[in-house]
């Protein structure tokens, strides 16, 4: 689900070691540097304030506001830039496992000269990320077949979760789960949609998200929409999606309240029961389809979710596999999917119903 950026992070950005230690991004550029040529003397990456998993998933730095880039190379010392001015290197340099960052200028320049003292083919990732002024110069230095084969191979990588990932997914969906206990409890007492939201987003802040964003309905749940004005009105049947980001890795859920009786939501999490049910290693995401579409029967779909199951998640709030009857994913051992069921019936009732789940061995286990 796509929302609005928030305009001020307020969030905890800083490195924690004891969820994510230096050797975990050690196994990781290990497994990177495995799929690649031997001549590849470097791989450097790129993130924005808009899409950073690659850098994250090799620095652990996420953009706050503006650019960063690590130059990681084979052997020797990793170079480490960031948009800003002097004094906000001290910060940044809390946020990652990276010493020393020095201001990001141009990225084709830096990469240039980087090259020009340790001659050989660079890697980049993150380069979709590059705003088009910046990409003519990089891409004159960068190698694009160890480019494109260290693009594949990272997207792989992130992927397949590692168990250090998985946990902090867990304290993400522990996060959405907080807030939408807090959000029922709000709604139960009669508060106003934005109060209720506004209440919700505190308890993902306080645990420590970096990020909190949500959607919410004005309109009994048939459509979502971003925070444009406060609405002091109570709002029933009430339908929200929450996403928070805790360690770089991004959590998501639809909640659907509503003090009568909505079919439409009991429809949604029946139809949810049965996708978790088929979820498992080796099922394509064809087949999670055509069982979504059984279990729905006569109903119909949510004009949000029609045509998906779901996404995977992680890093980046949507990546591989996308579970549409036409993407022609298979779900594998180590994808996190956020699934996801709408149901809009006959009588105006609608809703939307989701889960995340972790493919395992012998199934799946339900985060969410």
């Amino acid at each position: 689900m796509h929302t609005m950026h928030s305009t001020l992070l307020i969030g905890h950005y800083d490195w924690e070691p004891q969820h994510l230690p230096k050797e975990e991004f050690d196994e990781r550029l290990a497994a990177l540097w495995k799929l690649l040529p031997a001549n590849v003397v470097a791989i450097a990456a790129f993130g924005d304030r808009r899409a950073n998993a690659e850098l994250a998933y090799l620095t652990n730095f996420v953009p706050k506001l503006r650019d960063g880039m690590a130059i990681l190379p084979r052997s020797g010392e990793a170079k480490f830039y960031v948009a800003g001015a002097s004094n906000m290197m001290p910060i940044a340099a809390r946020q990652t496992w990276l010493r020393n960052p020095t201001p990001l200028t141009e990225p084709g320049k830096l990469l240039a000269q980087w090259q020009a003292a340790n001659p050989g083919p660079i890697a980049f990732v993150g380069g979709e990320n590059l705003r088009l002024a910046l990409r003519k110069s990089v891409d004159e230095i960068v190698d694009a077949e160890a480019t494109r084969i260290s693009g594949e191979g990272i997207r792989a990588l992130m992927r397949h979760k590692r168990p250090r990932e998985l946990q902090i997914l867990r304290q993400g969906c522990a996060m959405v789960r907080a807030m939408a206990e807090a959000l029922q409890s709000a709604h139960a007492a009669g508060r106003g949609v934005t109060a209720a939201v506004i209440e919700a987003e505190r308890v993902g802040n306080r645990m420590g998200a970096q990020e909190v964003r949500s959607l919410l309905s004005l309109d009994g749940g048939k459509t979502l929409r971003p925070f444009l004005v406060p609405v002091d009105k109570v709002v029933d049947p009430l339908q929200v999606f929450f996403a928070v980001r805790s360690n770089g890795y991004w959590s998501e859920g639809h909640v659907s309240l509503s003090r009568a009786a909505n079919p439409a939501a009991q429809k949604a999490r029946a139809v949810l029961d049965a996708v978790i049910g088929a979820a498992r290693a080796g099922v394509s995401a064809a087949d999670l389809d055509r069982k979504r579409k059984e279990a729905l029967g006569s109903s119909r779909e949510h004009a949000i979710t029609a045509g998906c199951s779901g996404i995977g998640i992680g890093l980046s709030a949507e990546e591989a596999p996308r579970l549409t009857a036409a993407s022609g994913d298979v779900l594998r051992e180590g994808d996190v999917c956020s699934l996801r069921v709408g149901v809009a019936d006959e009588a105006g009732h609608h809703a939307i119903a989701s889960s995340m789940i972790a493919i395992t061995a012998s199934g799946n286990e339900v985060l969410w």
